[in-house]
């Protein structure tokens, strides 16, 4: 991103938990309202991150993007319909 000439916004106050993404994502809305991805450390902070961007009246994905990590079961929910990246742990326990 930076040697795009984009600065990422990086927030992280806490647990990895919904109310987590929550928080930070209302932050980084206030501090750049023009924000148009989210990419939360799990896919439980990620629909924290949702939550936010419906509450300030945007929309995912059309206004703004949200990502998580570690492809839980959670991301696949019809509900949820989350993007997410694989960390492979299976791989890297083995």
């Amino acid at each position: 991103m930076v040697a795009s000439g984009i600065e990422p916004l990086v927030y992280g106050d806490g647990p990895t938990s919904e109310q987590t993404g929550y928080r930070g994502t209302v932050r980084a809305l206030e501090d750049r309202p023009d924000l148009t991805a989210v990419f939360a450390a799990n896919d439980v902070m990620a629909m924290g991150a949702i939550a936010a961007v419906h509450e300030a009246g945007l929309r995912v994905p059309q206004d703004v993007s949200v990502m998580g990590n570690d492809e839980t079961p959670l991301a696949a929910s019809p509900l949820l319909r989350l993007t997410t990246v694989d960390p492979h742990n299976d791989e890297v326990g083995r």
